[in-house]
């Protein structure tokens, strides 16, 4: 047998082993909690691990009936069902939603689960930061017509707060793995393109993304490794770009580090989208998992592995719809 062999026999393995483990994990409310033997609800979790768990149709019948009972009445999710006001969290259940709904068949679910996506990316619209009040953008659209209207921003971690990349990254995934959706594809077109464009204007001097800002109170910011990965995966069409050219070479530069494996993760997800080699990334995490299957004590991080693994022989988190590049 080949080594490739071998590495693909290993990485098989690896996958079916952890996959086997976070079936035994899920509630029975469809849910998964963020650490085994906890009974709380997380829709964090949830939605990264219905996406390692791709196919498993039965369990993924059961994760959409916790999603329809768990939405908030603004169309929105809180991070966990009863937790009060909408957040971040309702890009990545839209991210599993839109990615896991064709695996449903009974037709009455299928029609509650497109209301339910609908009502959740209205709130994804609706939930974008907005720097002026309302008699503000009133009085640019007058005095500098609609491209005043286009400055850069992107979503907050909740709608009382500055917006972040993080979660601007999983809203933007959310909307483009899979092409913008059908209706009213024009509008989520121009919010995606005003997320990107804060994406891109908040890039750190070292390459790569920091949380937020890049630079504060004169400083140039340092850049992370997950917050890293997790904007490259977000602006995929910019592959021509400055910016995204000295992410992809600083989270390259950290190919030889075993950090955290989500950081792991995220990289591997990242450097696949872009068809750079993941091999050292995905080695990290194979010496990672327990006999039992799992990379540690949290489920979502699981999940993540599980999805890094897989994108050996599968483009993970990349860009369905053929996208021409953007400059």
């Amino acid at each position: 047998m080949s080594e490739s062999g071998i590495k693909q026999e290993r990485i098989y393995a690896a996958i079916e082993k952890v996959r086997a483990y976070l079936k035994t994990q899920q509630l029975p409310d469809g849910s998964w909690s963020f650490k085994p033997g906890l009974t709380e609800p997380s829709l964090e979790a949830t939605a990264w691990v219905s996406l390692a768990l791709q196919g498993e149709s039965d369990l993924i019948e059961k994760v959409f009936s916790f999603y329809i009972s768990a939405q908030n009445a603004d169309g929105g999710f809180a991070t966990a069902p009863d937790m009060g006001n909408s957040s971040w969290i309702t890009g990545p259940v839209v991210l599993s939603m839109r990615n896991l709904k064709d695996e449903i068949k009974q037709p009455l679910l299928s029609k509650e689960i497109e209301k339910s996506l609908d009502r959740a990316l209205t709130y994804m619209c609706d939930s974008r930061v907005e720097f002026y009040p309302a008699v503000a953008r009133l009085l640019l659209l007058i005095s500098k017509g609609p491209e005043s209207l286009r400055y850069s921003r992107g979503w907050p971690w909740d709608k009382q707060c500055f917006h972040w990349v993080e979660p601007t990254t999983y809203n933007l995934l959310a909307l483009k793995t899979l092409g913008m959706p059908p209706a009213h594809k024009g509008y989520f077109q121009e919010i995606t393109d005003i997320a990107e464009k804060f994406i891109l204007e908040h890039s750190c001097k070292a390459g790569g993304w920091n949380h937020g800002n890049n630079i504060t109170l004169g400083s140039d910011l340092p850049p992370y490794r997950v917050t890293t990965a997790e904007a490259l995966l977000a602006v995929q069409e910019y592959k021509n770009k400055k910016q995204v050219a000295d992410a992809l070479a600083y989270l390259e530069s950290l190919s030889n580090e075993d950090t955290s494996s989500m950081a792991l993760a995220w990289s591997s997800l990242a450097l696949n989208a872009y068809g750079k080699d993941n091999t050292k990334e995905n080695e990290f995490l194979l010496q990672r998992q327990q006999e039992n299957g799992s990379f540690g004590d949290n489920l979502m991080v699981d999940a993540l592995a599980c999805l890094a693994l897989k994108s050996v022989n599968k483009n993970i988190l990349k860009y369905q719809e053929a996208a021409p590049s953007k400059t």
